[in-house]
């Protein structure tokens, strides 16, 4: 089909150009080779009239008519070419085929007009007095520089359309065995130029369905030789990528399906792109590719999480429950394909056991403190007695009383801050007053070892939104720690409007961190130098309770701290919707 449709276009191509140019010579032929032969009529016809002229002239001066009659008669008679005699005014002398009486005047005729200039005058037009298309051509009759009269010559227009009917059929008997002999071989061509097309489409048509092995071998034009010879070598280039790929896709559902965790990837239109087995399993669906993601998994965490990480292009990072499983969520932003990937962690055993050591640690601190409590009770009433020997004894052990009962409401607060047992009283806040009045409990402990304790407010800040008991252990814990592992120099406090919300620094130039200690110093019961710690009364739960207060307030803590040089703890906390606070004087 393919063939004979191309066929049929080369033929209707090359049959429309010939006969274009068929058409094109039968317009513009005939008036050509008319045109032509009548110049060479008129040229014959001027030379005839210039050798007549010297027989003319010495009758017309004569006057001897009857012999001018005579004599045309006769030249007409032998050239079959029809003479006429006019004189200046006009009027017929003599003519080879009619009497001259019954001639009207010629002075209108534009030959006549032309010859009187000294010219060859030439015309065709209808002649009144043999009724038909005649040629004429007027040559002047000039005797010693002055026109005597004008002899024309003139024949019949109808000789020149039989002769052009002739070469119009000649013409066309031409045209037609030509435009016969080039439709064979415009059939011969097509037909040759076809053939090899259709082992390229039928070629086609076969790599297209996966063979590609399909090689085709043309002889003839060179062209479609170098074009099958491109082709073979694309299909084998074809071959070669498509196993190639075949390959990395197997490799890549070999990763996929070897994933434990879940897969899916969402494209910017909100519908599932990829998902691995994993993820079927967990959703319990079996094909959710081209569905809503929130059809496929139901979660406002989820929602969210996805929102921010359009919006911000950047990771992020989620909790979410599905059928009674706990899965960690981590979101990326694949920018080129405009696609979001979320890989889901079963964490559901590890919060387990986070909630059983949280209980458990709970619980050990409520049953410690009763008897922490007796203990110290105790020790205070042996205190008083006058006679009881190695008091010092009872100093270390009250002092590790007292640091065992620091543990145990350290313990007890951060359990409720993990567990959110703690019901936080959330009012608007105003950061400076309570950086102020918090300062003021540790000046004493400041001075004592000689620190400088600076607190720095800046005037207009907003408001938080905060519990004003937990903003005030946040700071505790912060200038505590401050304090107590600064030796020289001074703490400072400063508290300062920052990306709409507050930040609260607190600055000291003691010891300082080692760098490799910085990503755990949040852990609880971890300490930098545990002896120093002992030394001091540490308990390793103040910076993890400023972690976990900071979190519950939606803000952030960082910290940045040179050894031997000190340290700077920030914690970045949002504004609340509206206002601002000074701090009190």
């Amino acid at each position: 089909m393919i063939r004979k449709r191309f066929f049929f276009k080369l033929i209707l191509s090359y049959m429309g150009v010939m006969l274009f140019l068929v058409l094109c010579l039968m317009l513009v032929a005939p008036p050509v080779i008319r045109s032509h032969y009548e110049d060479v009529l008129a040229t014959n016809l001027e030379r005839f009239c210039r050798t007549v002229i010297p027989q003319i002239v010495p009758l017309l001066s004569s006057g001897q008519e009857a012999e001018m009659k005579a004599l045309i008669v006769k030249l007409d008679q032998e050239t079959h070419m029809r003479l006429t005699l006019i004189a200046v005014d006009g009027t017929v002398l003599a003519d080879s085929r009619k009497e001259t009486g019954r001639f009207e005047n010629h002075w209108d005729r534009p030959e006549f007009h032309d010859a009187l200039q000294g010219k060859t005058g030439r015309a065709v037009h209808f002649s009144q007095t043999l009724k038909e298309q005649m040629l004429y051509v007027a040559v002047p009759v000039i005797d010693k520089e002055k026109v005597m009269a004008v002899i024309r010559a003139s024949l019949s227009a109808v000789e020149i359309d039989n002769l052009l009917w002739k070469l119009s059929g000649h013409l066309i008997l031409i045209l037609g065995i030509c435009f016969v002999v080039a439709l064979l071989l415009t059939g011969w061509v097509s037909r040759s130029q076809s053939k090899p097309v259709e082992q390229l489409v039928e070629a086609a048509r076969q790599v297209s369905r996966g063979s590609f092995d399909t090689k085709v071998f043309l002889i003839g034009s060179s062209e479609l030789r170098e074009l099958a010879a491109a082709f073979n070598t694309m299909t084998e280039k074809v071959k070669q990528l498509f196993e190639q790929q075949s390959r990395q896709q197997e490799e890549f559902n070999l990763i996929l399906s070897s994933i434990q965790e879940g897969l899916l990837v969402i494209d910017q239109d909100h519908r599932v792109v990829l998902t691995n087995q994993s993820f079927r399993m967990m959703i319990g669906a079996f094909a959710p590719e081209g569905k809503l993601y929130w059809e496929v998994i139901r979660s406002p965490g989820l929602l969210e999480a996805f929102a921010q990480v359009r919006e911000k292009q950047e990771s992020g990072t989620c909790e979410i429950s599905v059928a009674e499983r706990i899965y960690f969520c981590s979101l990326t932003p694949i920018p080129q394909k405009r696609e979001t990937a979320a890989l889901f962690f079963d964490i559901t055993e590890r919060k387990k056991i986070e909630d059983i050591k949280r209980d458990l640690v709970s619980n050990i601190s409520h049953e410690f403190r009763t008897p922490l409590t007796s203990i110290k009770g105790f020790l205070e009433a042996l205190e008083t007695e006058e006679d009881i020997q190695h008091k010092d004894y009872l100093e270390i052990l009250k002092r590790n009383t007292d640091r065992l009962i620091a543990i145990t409401d350290d313990l007890l607060l951060i359990s409720q801050l993990e567990q959110h047992r703690s019901v936080l009283q959330i009012e608007p806040q105003a950061m400076g007053d309570i950086s102020r009045n918090t300062a003021r409990l540790f000046q004493t402990m400041a001075s004592v070892k000689g620190l400088r304790l600076t607190v720095d407010i800046e005037p207009d800040l907003p408001l938080i939104n905060g519990d004003r008991y937990m903003l005030e252990q946040m700071l505790v814990n912060l200038l505590q720690n401050a304090i107590r592992y600064t030796e020289t120099g001074e703490v400072v406090l400063r508290i300062r409007k920052q990306n709409g919300g507050v930040a609260v620094e607190v600055i000291d130039t003691g010891i300082g961190i080692p760098e490799k200690d910085l990503p755990r110093i949040f852990e609880r019961f971890y300490v930098v130098d545990r002896s120093r710690s002992r030394q001091l009364g540490g308990t390793g739960l103040g910076l993890s309770i400023v972690r976990n207060i900071a979190v519950q307030h939606k803000g952030k803590v960082e910290v940045r701290s040179v050894l031997g040089k000190g340290s700077t703890f920030t914690i970045r906390l949002p504004a609340a919707v509206s206002g601002t606070a000074s701090a009190l004087p």
